[in-house]
């Protein structure tokens, strides 16, 4: 009685753990960018005296442009006509659109649409004024998702992952755990099924991701064109290379029971291997520049399609009470499995500690963001995994053993017939008890990876925890550097500069400097003046913020310092635009770090003064 009450309660929990992983992949809400807006040039509502040169917007990671991915609209909503938008070729984490030189006044939206390195899309916007004040983003779309294209690539990642256990991983079971199911009608039929599958899941994922990408509808699943720009990325290259896989499964479903086996087994192990190595470009692990990442990730596909295509074998051509193999057969195949099972089992554990360590962060990031909630909740489903797991073996070591003994002989070494007909009874009630046992935890097994899997496919479109840390610690100090600085607090205390490096970013920065002359600078200090100005305004507003009255010097020369580095002196190259105002629109920073910005201010013939000014660049 104990034993089914037993079952009866592992049985409620596995299937409480399916529903609720179903209720996760049905109703999570739809993949949030992995890579995150941390500066943009001009910055969010800025009002510009005059059209910048172009609008450059920087992530947390590579970025690709999907198809009229950026663009400009006006107050009214008409698309300003300008340039393609393209990634900064210095900085592939930099989106780059050309803006006309005639822009009229008005307020400005720049709306946004990329695809990080991930596949997952990035979406928002930003407003700027020129001449007038930047409106407000109150009425403005920024994320245009179809709910139905989020549902369908959710429920297509999750197909996908399902026929990856059902065709890497039971062609692997063939090859290690049971060369007889080449044979058996059964074992062909689930191939066939995790070929159908793996095919489907491909083919959705491949022609989804173009208006999944771009915001569009369903209905433009199969527009070449956006078809084009997912075969132009490390996505589409990656899942075509799936289907190459999936053709050469297919050969060897065709010549299942050709005399070629060696040719046949070698087929068999390239796409057990080779179909979790295609999953390396499509999630979180391409967005990574660490090598070991990439390995772990495909690691630990390979041994959870292993761990879950054998389950799925032991289940459905193994153990079932309609199944008449050999004993012998059916024993040896259920060792070995065993065997198998813990191996992937550790290495399962082992590859999951290290990508949960490198994609969580922090203790905080566990318990405060979606993608450590929901690996919280894989990881309990894991451990009844585990736990049912660690039951079957039991159940193999102890009962399947002792199952496939032979039976004993008399101490003369013959058996009476009576004997040997009881012995044989005894034999095959206790294997059949044995099955019994083990396919009663089989199946347990078998729903609870159920609920991995969807867990699975819903972590792989949410942000990791470390990412969504890192960018909002990144966003926080990124940003335009408004210093003012006085030339002289101890001789002449009314004279200073105001320097405004935007957005401060490595890559192309806008550097303005006015040298200024007024009462206001009086008991200034040589870091940060009084009536600091709005960041967000225009250098020209900024600046007659503070003070009203420009010196009109002779020279003001610049350069940027990056302390402790060999990089030297990067002169800035200003330009005068105004009296006692020097610019330039393209000065290089090339690494992220402290930088300092000298200062040399002529301000006669034989006076000058040098300043520094801190640039913390992100």
């Amino acid at each position: 009685m104990q034993p089914r009450r037993r079952v009866r309660r592992l049985s409620g929990l596995a299937a409480a753990l399916v529903l609720a992983a179903g209720i996760v992949a049905l109703t999570g809400s739809p993949a949030a960018a992995h890579a995150n807006l941390v500066g943009t040039s001009p910055s969010n509502g800025t009002e510009l005296d005059g059209p910048p040169d172009e609008v450059r917007l920087r992530f947390s990671e590579r970025v690709t442009v999907a198809p009229d991915g950026v663009s400009i609209r006006d107050s009214a909503g008409a698309v300003v006509d300008t340039g393609p938008a393209a990634v900064a070729p210095e900085d592939p984490s930099a989106v780059v659109l050309p803006v006309p030189p005639d822009l009229p006044d008005g307020s400005y939206v720049v709306s946004f649409r990329l695809v990080s390195a991930d596949s997952h899309p990035v979406a928002g916007a930003i407003v700027f004024g020129v001449g007038v004040p930047a409106g407000s983003l109150d009425n403005v779309d920024t994320d245009p998702e179809d709910p139905a294209v989020a549902a369908v690539f959710a429920a297509s990642r999750w197909t996908s992952y399902a026929g990856l256990a059902l065709l890497a991983g039971v062609l692997g079971m063939l090859v290690l755990c049971w060369p007889g199911g080449w044979a058996n009608r059964r074992a062909r039929r689930v191939v066939v099924v995790g070929w159908v599958t793996s095919l489907a899941g491909a083919v959705a994922l491949l022609l989804l991701q173009g208006p999944y990408s771009a915001g569009r509808s369903l209905a433009e699943v199969a527009d070449p064109t956006l078809l084009s720009a997912t075969l132009d990325t490390d996505y589409g290259r990656y899942v075509v290379a799936r289907m190459i896989l999936v053709a050469v499964a297919a050969l060897l479903v065709v010549g299942w029971r050709a005399p070629w086996s060696r040719l046949r087994t070698a087929g068999a192990v390239l796409v057990a291997v080779g179909l979790p190595v295609t999953w390396m470009g499509t999630g979180h692990a391409n967005a990574s520049d660490n090598p070991l990442d990439r390995v772990a990730d495909v690691v630990h596909l390979i041994a959870m399609s292993t761990w879950f295509g054998g389950l799925a074998m032991l289940a459905i051509c193994l153990l079932p009470r309609s199944v008449s193999l050999p004993r012998e057969e059916v024993t040896g195949a259920v060792r070995r499995f065993s065997l198998l099972a813990t191996g992937a089992v550790v290495t399962l554990v082992v590859t999951g500690t290290y990508v949960a360590w490198r994609r969580i962060g922090t203790l905080e990031a566990l318990l405060g963001t979606d993608y450590g909630r929901l690996l919280a909740f894989k990881l309990a489903a894991m451990g009844v995994l585990l736990w049912l797991g660690s039951m079957s073996r039991s159940v193999v070591q102890r009962r399947y053993a002792a199952a496939a003994d032979p039976v004993p002989e008399l101490a003369d070494g013959t058996r009476s017939s009576r004997s040997k007909r009881r012995e044989a009874r005894a034999a095959t009630e206790q294997e059949r008890s044995a099955r019994a046992q083990l396919r009663g935890s089989v199946r347990l097994e078998v729903g609870t990876a159920i609920a991995v899997l969807a867990v699975a496919s819903v972590l792989v479109a949410t942000p990791p925890g470390v990412v969504v840390t890192a960018a909002e610690t990144l966003a926080a100090t990124a940003g335009p550097v408004l210093e003012q600085v006085s030339l002289d607090p101890e001789e002449d205390p009314t004279a200073g500069v105001q320097v405004l490096v935007d957005p401060a970013w490595v890559g192309e920065n806008r550097v303005v400097v006015e040298v200024v002359r007024s009462a206001e600078l009086a008991g200034g200090t040589s870091s940060g003046l009084p009536n600091a100005p709005n960041p967000t305004a225009s250098p020209a507003t900024q600046i007659s913020e503070f003070v009203a009255v420009p010196w009109d010097v002779p020279e003001v020369r610049a350069s940027f310092v990056l302390p402790g580095s060999d990089l030297g002196q990067l002169p800035v190259e200003l330009t005068r635009t105004a009296p006692g105002v020097y610019e330039a629109s393209d000065a290089q920073l090339p690494v992220a770090g402290d930088w300092r910005l000298e200062l040399a201010v002529r301000t006669s013939e034989v006076d000058s003064h040098t300043v520094q000014v801190a640039v913390p660049v992100s």
